[in-house]
């Protein structure tokens, strides 16, 4: 089976990277990439682990960046991590807007008569970068709420009292950096965050590869629909469950078009990272790199 979508504990992940794959072999995974938020930290430790497992792995990030106002997510895969390099840099700047967003969120809980401290939540995340889910598990331990899912619908939910909003590159501008480097795009898990055929074709105007149609949180009617637009703007595919760790996205247990990722994916997957290696140099020059 193909998973292109999962997460560790090097971004909002429950699990470490080498604990994901072994979970995802137990799945019966056997070809996937750790797609962690705008880090390629957990890779090495997961490539490690996967080689003693017998999975193939492709490095990979999933990069936070901002479409019509709205947060959108760029699937960026790369054939090897040597060539994360450059990409590496610029998302390690991300960092410091998470931070500076972490004490604003706390400002707000604190408002609200909630003690939550900042060095409480990066005691939850460790070494990763501070995403929401890290502030929603701080929440859970510390009693306020019994589940990160209610953490989420009281407080962190977007427009929630104590959300505050990740301002970050412009998605179109965050696909033309990523061509330049080597990089195979896919919009993640566009029905969830209803992005639908305007908001698709605009990107594929800038270059996106692909779009992530089978994903966890996708209905059958979302993926058929989503594969009719791929279609139409000659786009084209990929899939993952988008694991953290909970249970609300699970490795797959089937590989097919409805449930799971077909098959079929891993081999446009694997053309278009080939092709995004080559064509990058003369996008480059394009571009004025």
């Amino acid at each position: 089976m193909i998973d292109l979508h999962m997460h560790s504990t090097a971004s909002d992940g429950v699990h470490p990277p080498a604990e994901v794959m072994r979970r995802a072999a137990a799945g019966g995974v056997k070809f996937l990439s750790l797609t962690d938020h705008d880090t390629f930290d957990g890779f090495a430790d997961a490539e490690q682990e996967a080689k003693a497992l017998g999975i193939e792995i492709r490095p990979a990030a999933e990069v936070t960046t901002t479409l019509n106002g709205r947060t959108c997510h760029i699937l960026a895969f790369f054939g090897d991590l040597s060539m994360t390099e450059r990409t590496a840099r610029w998302l390690a700047d991300t960092r410091k807007g998470r931070d500076l967003r972490l004490e604003q969120m706390c400002e707000k809980l604190n408002a609200l008569g909630i003690p939550l401290t900042p060095e409480r939540v990066r005691e939850e995340a460790g070494r990763a970068a501070i995403h929401r889910p890290h502030v929603a598990r701080a929440l859970q331990k510390t009693g306020v709420v019994k589940s990160s899912e209610e953490a989420f619908r009281r407080f962190l939910r977007d427009g929630g009292p104590a959300h505050v909003k990740f301002e970050s590159i412009d998605a179109r501008e965050a696909i033309w950096k990523l061509r330049e480097e080597g990089a195979y795009t896919s919009l993640a898990h566009p029905a969830v965050d209803r992005f639908w055929e305007p908001e698709i074709r605009l990107l594929a105007g800038q270059g996106l590869d692909a779009v992530e149609v089978y994903h966890s949180e996708h209905s059958p009617s979302d993926r058929r629909h989503l594969k009719d637009i791929c279609d139409r703007l000659r786009l084209e595919t990929t899939g993952g469950s988008d694991y953290h760790g909970d249970a609300k996205c699970r490795f797959y247990s089937e590989a097919t078009p409805e449930k799971g990722v077909p098959p079929e994916v891993r081999e446009t997957f694997e053309r278009g990272l080939k092709r995004a290696r080559e064509l990058a140099p003369r996008i480059r020059k394009m571009h004025g790199a």
